[in-house]
């Protein structure tokens, strides 16, 4: 896993006095990421990934902890990497539900941000993020820009120039995933095709391209 495009290798320089909004990345990163990223970078605050030597040295870390499978266990490592950040944001894997089905039952998947905060003893603030269409991202997006800019005539500015992004990410209208329902369709169309029933999340690139 630690070859995955969400361990990354970059070299960010940090403005003097900008916030750093960390970014974890693991879980889900199309579908929330690049919203958030581009909010947080169009406020002036400066975007920190978590490198893959501290990736690595988190896992370390984290070696006791009672961390339910891989990718969760990389998220807490990302998290930690992170610690250093003023603020840090995951992602909400799923709608709070009355249900005590499936997933609702493992707080990992229930309650990703505050599972990660309670098992990462370092981490700060989190800013915990749908990673579905979320009709409140609204709500959520003016709030982090208050936070950021600490002026509520910028953060105006900076979100009108955001909204139609954040319209469409309510409605699910992510960038790539038209592009990769249209293959899909394709495929189930022409026949012969391959399902795979699971966590959306253990799913990568290179399997979609070879189940395709």
């Amino acid at each position: 896993m630690l070859d995955s495009p969400a361990v990354r290798d970059v070299d960010i320089s940090e403005g003097p006095g900008k916030i750093r909004v960390g970014f974890v990345t693991q879980l889900l990163w199309d579908r929330y990421g690049p919203f958030w990223h581009d909010l947080v970078s169009g406020a002036g605050a400066t975007a920190v990934f978590p490198a893959r030597e501290q990736v690595e040295a988190s896992l370390v870390q984290l070696e006791e902890k009672p961390i339910p499978g891989g990718p969760f266990r990389l998220t807490a490592a990302q998290a930690l990497a992170l610690a250093s950040c003023q603020l840090v944001v995951l992602p909400r894997l799923n709608p709070e539900s009355g249900s005590q089905r499936g997933g609702a039952q493992d707080r990992w998947v229930a309650d990703l941000p505050g599972a990660v905060s309670d098992t990462v003893a370092a981490l700060g603030e989190v800013l915990a993020v749908a990673a579905y269409p979320d009709p409140d991202i609204e709500t959520d997006a003016v709030l982090l820009l208050q936070r950021l800019l600490g002026d509520p005539g910028a953060a105006k500015r900076v979100w009108s120039r955001h909204r139609r992004a954040a319209e469409r990410q309510a409605a699910g209208q992510g960038p790539r995933r038209g592009e990769r329902s249209r293959a899909s369709a394709r495929a189930l169309a022409a026949g012969g095709a391959t399902a795979v029933v699971a966590q959306p999340w253990l799913l990568n690139a290179r399997v979609e391209e070879r189940l395709l």
